[in-house]
């Protein structure tokens, strides 16, 4: 409710109510107010999945072959160029910090290295949440809007890959035995991923074909059967909703259907979605570690920014795009929580 709330009283002011709903979540959590505590956070955290998979299936949606076919070489200019920017950068700041933030300066140099990866791949993480919200939000229609989506979800199939693969590099740093298998097991559960998300998506597509009831009801029943059955094999759910998405979309007349039936849902869940995400900031940790969280803040939009314009020019996108569309990548929300 006071997400809500906060969330009408953000729009009145011009922001989107995303902004309202993190708001709402910081005041009410365990750091100001206490309405909520840390339990009761911890235990609506399976709200936080089913947001993700229902954000993730409009994502997946979103992947139009015929715009990849007409964008594909901007889209992928502007992600690799991103990425690359994001992480130099990040590296680059995190080895700089060390000779003056303590947890920083404590690590072993290859440890330090592990870490400024990590931070790296949370860095380079967009947010299919806040794109999709922010969209259905203000009903923002255009070339600008196309691309902020499609560069967002193609990133961050990378970037859950890109992830897997800087976990497995730490293990193989902190136990170098178990690194080959890591590795190989990146490269499984890829495949394994979008292999049962395809399946899925085959799935969807008879069922609204054939039997198209209750669609409401469906998207969020799949939506958690989806988790459960990720988490049961170890799999990603995140990508595991985007390719069934994507297979819908692309590969049947129903693609329609699948995202009007996630965006009837989606308004309630991204008020919970996001007010949790408020309610676990720990104003503790940033009240000792606020300068380094702005300086991180910092580099990754100059990152982004530089990355946008480079794509964009290698691309000959129209100056508008470059001036503007970087700015639709810097919220983060589900697949960094997610990471």
């Amino acid at each position: 409710l006071a997400g809500m709330v906060i969330g009408e009283l953000a729009e009145r002011v011009k922001l989107p109510r995303i902004t309202g709903y993190l708001f709402a979540g910081i005041i009410c959590g365990p750091h100001i107010l206490q309405i909520v505590d840390r339990e009761v956070v911890a235990q609506l955290k399976i709200i936080d999945e089913l947001a993700l998979a229902l954000i993730a299936f409009t994502a997946g949606g979103e992947l139009k072959l015929e715009r990849l076919k007409k964008a594909g070489k901007a889209i992928a200019m502007i992600t690799a160029f991103q990425t690359l920017a994001v992480f130099v950068l990040t590296i680059a700041a995190t080895v700089i910090a060390s000779y003056f933030y303590e947890p920083f300066a404590n690590l072993a140099f290859p440890s330090l290295i592990i870490a400024a990866l990590f931070l790296g791949v949370i860095a380079a993480t967009n947010s299919p949440a806040s794109v999709v919200a922010v969209i259905v939000d203000t009903g923002s229609r255009g070339p600008v809007s196309e691309q902020v989506m499609s560069v967002t979800v193609f990133k961050d199939v990378i970037i859950l890959i890109l992830a897997s693969f800087v976990m497995a590099i730490g293990g193989w740093v902190l136990a170098p035995a178990t690194a080959t298998h890591s590795v190989a097991w990146v490269f499984v559960d890829t495949i394994a991923s979008i292999a049962i998300g395809s399946f899925i998506g085959v799935l969807i597509i008879l069922y609204v074909r054939y039997i198209k009831r209750e669609m409401v009801l469906f998207v969020v029943a799949a939506s958690l059967v989806i988790v459960y059955e990720s988490e049961l094999f170890g799999l990603h759910f995140i990508l595991e909703c985007i390719t069934a998405g994507f297979i819908v979309e692309n590969f049947s007349n129903h693609g329609d259907e699948l995202i009007k039936a996630v965006e009837r849902t989606s308004m309630t869940v991204y008020v919970v979605f996001f007010a949790i995400a408020g309610a676990s900031i720990d104003l503790s940790i940033l009240q000792h570690s606020w300068i380094i969280a702005l300086a991180f803040v910092i580099v990754r939009a100059f990152s982004f920014g530089t990355g946008t314009r480079l794509g964009s020019a290698i691309t000959n996108q129209p100056r508008f795009m470059k001036r503007y569309s970087w700015t639709g990548y810097l919220g983060q929300a589900g697949v960094s929580l997610g990471i």
